[in-house]
């Protein structure tokens, strides 16, 4: 009902109680809106309800008969309620609610896991600029919880040019994986999801609670997982372009690398059954590398372009700088085998050399001898020395294996 709704819109809009009054205060509007919706007779003035009704009409056929309920699109299903003005706070308070009281389902167009998502965007920018780490830390339980309603690698972006004038096949494509349960978005959706993952960066680098950076990072890793593959390597280049926090760049590193060693993975099972060298061999290999969002040359340029942009603040930036080059040789290692981003290349081992590895070690070696450093300083210039110095013994040895 509208009025319950507005008293826990009304509710949370009050900058002035605190947010634990607020959801003991509304507890006893959930039940009524509980008891509301069971009723059929009361639920029959519900404009979600009737909304969800509709939807029943046209999977009946009565109203449409050439139309199934595959063919709706998800997006409309989740953002048609919004006719009736629901307020963003209101909605991510009222998913909050219920999942307490175990009834998610009660609204099941209005709280469509990634309408609440979307929801939820602004309302986490109020929550870090004002710095209310108790209401923080219910937003960030309420998202862990609530990204395990929606599938892993479900959400993509839906691009223009696979809305008009797709072929057959792109067609038979898309629809499939709308039946398969995945999720479209469009491009400008994205973004707000990529200034999400902003916000979740922020509280990982700058919160003074480690028990919200270590939630925070938990809904990071979680969020990005929910993405389709080209979709989720799009986020993590972005995020990594982006970012403006080093510790938090690094874990994302990681995660970069853990997902190219989980292509690897699936490019090594398919070709062990094949015979090497062969012509259904060879194929396979370029077919799965073109197809593969993570084994592309777009991850090496990624690289060299975070270790160029940050050796300008090598102190500042050198736990990043030491994760990239690392993943580089880590990436150095695989193409020896299975050639995939032409690393192992002539042309590309003198690009990077020139403006990668000699720049880094002229600066390392120049600061070594303008000033002594010590502690961790030195060690790690030390060990950065010794990557670089790796990675040259990495091409003379991969020289013709591709």
């Amino acid at each position: 009902p509208k009025e319950a709704v507005q008293e826990l819109v009304d509710a949370v809009t009050l900058a002035s109680r605190p947010v634990v009054d607020i959801v003991t205060g509304s507890l006893l509007d959930l039940q009524f809106i509980l008891e509301y919706t069971a009723d059929p007779k009361l639920a029959a003035d519900n404009p979600v309800s009737n909304h969800a009704s509709q939807a029943d009409t046209v999977e009946s056929g009565d109203e449409f008969s050439d139309m199934e309920l595959d063919d709706l699109d998800e997006e409309e299903l989740c953002i048609e309620p919004a006719r009736v003005q629901w307020e963003p706070a209101g909605v991510v308070l009222l998913s909050w609610l219920l999942m307490r009281a175990k009834g998610y389902g009660v609204f099941p167009c209005l709280l469509q896991p990634q309408y609440v998502l979307r929801c939820t965007v602004p309302l986490l920018k109020v929550m870090i600029d004002s710095q209310n780490l108790t209401a923080l830390f219910i937003a960030l339980d309420h998202l862990k919880e609530l990204m395990r309603h929606i599938p892993k690698y479900s959400i993509r972006i839906l691009e223009p040019s696979t809305t008009r004038g797709a072929t057959a096949d792109e067609a038979r494509l898309e629809m499939k994986e709308v039946k398969e349960g995945n999720f479209s978005t469009t491009s400008e959706v994205f973004e707000m999801y990529f200034a999400f993952t902003q916000q979740i960066a922020t509280v990982m680098a700058l919160c003074p609670s480690q028990e919200h950076r270590q939630r925070a990072y938990a809904c990071l890793e979680q969020f990005i997982s929910l993405f389709a593959e080209r979709t989720r390597h799009k986020m993590l280049v972005s995020f990594l372009k982006l970012c403006p926090y080093s510790p938090v760049k690094s874990l994302m590193l990681l995660k970069l690398k853990n997902e190219i060693n989980a292509e690897y993975q699936v490019l090594n099972d398919a070709l062990k059954k094949l015979t090497p060298e062969g012509d259904v061999f060879k194929d396979t290999k370029r077919r799965m590398c073109t197809d593969s969002a993570f084994l592309n040359t777009e991850s090496v340029q990624l690289l060299k372009g975070i270790v160029v942009h940050d050796m300008k603040q090598l102190d500042q930036q050198m736990d990043v700088i030491m994760t990239a080059l690392n993943l580089y040789r880590f990436l150095l290692v695989k193409d020896t085998q299975y050639g995939c981003l032409g690393v192992c290349t002539k042309g590309h081992q003198e690009m990077m050399h020139k403006e990668v590895i000699e720049p880094l070690k002229r600066d390392l070696e120049k600061r070594e001898q303008q000033e002594p450093v010590q502690g961790e300083a030195v060690m790690g210039y030390c060990m950065m020395l010794e990557v670089l110095s790796s990675i040259e013994e990495k091409w003379v040895t991969s020289q013709g294996t591709h």
